[in-house]
C-alpha cells in the first residue's frame, strides 16, 4: 500500500470513528489494553485491519525475540518515520512515536505482524488487562499541567463551560466527573486552536472535535462520558469533516500522554521517598 493511499485510508477511518460512539469506545479500549507503544494513528490502522490484534512488531523485531512470521501471513500496514539525527538520515521499519517534528522527514508505510501470526518462543503479551485509575486527577492539577488558567464559575448557568483560548472556565457541578469532561472539552478547543482563527472549520465541526477529544480522554481515565456519546452519535453526516478525525486523535493522544507522564513521574517520586525512609 502506497503512502498516499494509506493516508487517505487513515483519514477516512479517523472520521468514521469520531462520529460513532461505539467505534470510538472500541478504539480507546484497544489502545488502553496494550497498544500504548503505538500512536493513535497506527493503533487505528492496526485495529481496523486486525480487530483481535494484541501485540504487534515488525518482521525483524519478531526474529530478535526468537519468533517467526508464519508463511502466508499478510502484514498490517502502518506508518513509520524516516528521520534525521545528528545530520544523518536514518530509516527504520519499526514505528518511532517519540520522534519529534524537528527530526521526522516524512513517513512511509511499513508492515507489522500480530503475535498470533507468529510462532516460536513464548512471549509475555503484557498490558492486555491493564486498568488505569487516573480518574482521580483534579482540575487544579490539570490547569497547572496544561498551562491554561482556570476559573470555576459558581453562578447558575446553562453553559457547562467556555474558553477564549487562553483561560478555561468550568461551571461548578456537584458531579466532579462532569466538570472534568467539560474541562477536557474546553482544553481541546485550546489545543486545537479553535479560538485563533480556523475560519475554514465550521463551528459544528469544532464542537464535534472538542467533544470527541473529551470522550477519548475521559474513557482513558475511566470516566463514562454518555453526554459525549449522545452528541457524537447524533452527528454523522452533518458537515464535511475534512481532517477532523485525525486532528481529534492527535490531540487526544497528546493530552493523554501528558497526563500519563505526570502520573509516572509522581509514582517514581513516591517510590524514591519510600525508599529513602525505609530503615536500613
Amino acid at each position: 500500500m502506497k503512502t498516499q493511499e494509506l493516508l487517505k485510508h487513515y483519514e477516512e477511518l479517523a472520521n468514521s470513528i469520531v462520529t460513532d460512539p461505539d467505534k470510538l469506545e472500541q478504539f480507546v479500549k484497544g489502545w488502553g489494553k496494550g497498544f500504548h507503544d503505538y500512536s493513535f494513528t497506527n493503533t487505528l490502522l492496526i485495529l481496523f485491519q486486525k480487530q483481535d490484534a494484541t501485540l504487534c512488531a515488525g518482521y525483524h523485531q519478531w526474529l530478535k525475540n526468537h519468533r517467526f512470521v508464519r508463511k502466508g501471513e499478510h502484514g498490517i500496514a502502518i506508518f513509520a518515520p524516516i528521520y534525521s539525527k545528528a545530520g544523518k538520515n536514518q530509516e527504520t521499519e519499526e514505528p518511532d512515536d517519540d520522534a519529534t517534528a524537528e527530526t521526522v522527514r516524512h513517513f512511509i508505510p511499513v508492515h507489522v505482524f500480530d503475535v498470533s501470526q507468529t510462532e516460536g518462543e513464548p512471549v509475555d503479551l503484557g498490558h492486555s488487562e491493564m486498568v488505569r485509575g487516573s480518574a482521580r486527577v483534579d482540575l487544579d492539577t490539570l490547569a497547572a499541567l496544561f498551562g491554561y488558567p482556570m476559573v470555576i464559575d459558581g453562578a447558575a448557568s446553562q453553559s457547562n463551560g467556555h474558553t477564549d483560548g487562553r483561560t478555561i472556565t468550568v461551571a461548578w457541578k456537584d458531579n466532579k466527573a462532569s466538570m472534568l469532561s467539560t474541562y477536557f472539552h474546553e482544553l481541546a478547543h485550546c489545543e486545537l486552536g479553535h479560538q485563533n482563527g480556523h475560519k475554514d472549520i465550521a463551528k459544528p465541526v469544532k464542537e464535534l472535535e472538542a467533544e470527541a477529544v473529551a470522550y477519548l480522554v475521559c474513557r482513558h481515565l475511566e470516566i463514562q462520558n454518555d453526554r459525549a456519546r449522545y452528541y457524537i452519535g447524533k452527528w454523522a453526516g452533518k458537515e464535511d469533516l475534512g481532517r477532523a478525525g485525525s486532528r481529534v486523535l492527535k490531540t487526544a493522544e497528546a493530552i493523554i500522554r501528558k497526563i500519563d507522564r505526570r502520573e509516572e513521574k509522581e509514582k517514581w517520586q513516591e517510590n524514591n521517598r519510600t525508599a529513602d525512609t525505609t530503615p536500613r
